[in-house]
């Protein structure tokens, strides 16, 4: 794939310029709510352990395609290549390049992740295949993070984001799964099986913070295979609509406004089920909005969110706007 290329997909801004090491392609079927912004084309791109290529089917998969789950997992077609043929995990790398004549202060990337891993019982910490993104100038700090309890919910688990993994993500989309269904459905799964891969994520954002006083920020977006894969059962990526932003203070999603910490919306993730808000997650109980003391707010500039034409709440959000 060539640096113009990787640009289109992405839809980079002036002043930024994206290279891959590894296996990538660009897709333009709709897919996992990809493209992230229509507005600015169809294409996104595609990174995989094993072939980009073989990501995506030609079409989906019927709903009565015995390759379809129906409940319990049926046998799907296996994507796994072994890039170098050495029997050891594979990775492939994006690396943008974000040039001091920007100005920006942040970097924001919408990505999702997608394998075709057993994805087991949730057991933080343990290796597995992974997304990352991380700055150069400072490789400790991974700015891919799954929100966790914040979102949905996961039994035992503290709101502080995790990191994006087979066995530190609880929370997957099946292809083609009649009990994960759009809303307001019966049997219309969320996604159409347009992947053999077996797990796909959410879309998320990652915010990357840029400091280009010193020149040039190099940010590396790796999809890699768990260190045990014999370059086995493949890995893949969605990555699209890299933007800059001023700052990335907002935070990467809507959180609580109030002083008592992080909250977390907790429910079944089921047709119909409410969703509750929890302003006080270290007690047991869910607190209620008439109750004393109770963590609720009431709305102060400039924490504030909307939602269609009217609605505001203790919220705040992460920059729309990119250039």
């Amino acid at each position: 794939m060539t640096p113009t290329q990787a640009a289109a997909a992405l839809d980079l801004p002036a002043g930024v310029t994206a290279t891959v090491t590894g296996s990538s392609t660009v897709e333009t079927r709709p897919f996992n709510d990809f493209p992230s912004d229509p507005a600015k084309g169809s294409d996104y791109l595609v990174l995989s352990t094993g072939l980009a290529e073989d990501v995506m089917l030609d079409a989906p998969l019927a709903i009565d395609d015995p390759r379809t789950p129906v409940f319990e997992r049926e046998p799907d077609p296996l994507v796994s290549t072994d890039r170098e043929a050495d029997r050891l995990p594979d990775t492939t790398t994006l690396t943008i390049t974000v040039a001091p004549s920007t100005g920006a202060g942040c970097l924001q990337v919408d990505f999702a992740m997608a394998t075709d891993e057993t994805v087991r019982a949730y057991l933080p910490g343990t290796p597995g295949d992974s997304f990352s993104v991380t700055r150069r100038s400072d490789p400790e700090t991974e700015h891919a993070m799954n929100a966790g309890e914040g979102y949905f919910q996961q039994d035992g688990w503290t709101p502080e984001p995790r990191p994006y993994g087979t066995n530190d993500v609880d929370y997957w989309h099946e292809p083609g799964d009649r009990t994960d269904v759009e809303n307001g459905q019966l049997e219309t799964p969320r996604l159409a099986r347009w992947t053999p891969l077996s797990r796909v994520t959410t879309r998320d954002t990652a915010a990357v913070p840029l400091n280009l006083a010193g020149g040039p920020e190099v940010i590396d977006v790796v999809v890699s295979d768990a260190l045990h894969d014999a370059g086995e059962l493949d890995t893949a990526a969605f990555v699209d609509n890299v933007g800059l932003t001023d700052t990335c203070a907002a935070g990467v999603a809507a959180r609580p406004a109030h002083q008592y910490g992080e909250g977390s919306i907790k429910g079944e993730r089921r047709v119909g089920y409410p969703l509750s808000y929890d302003p006080v997650p270290s007690t047991s109980v869910i607190e209620r909005y008439d109750a004393v003391d109770n963590g609720w707010t009431h709305l102060r500039p400039p924490h504030q969110w909307t939602c269609g034409s009217a609605g505001t709440g203790p919220f705040r959000a992460m920059p729309t706007t990119r250039t």
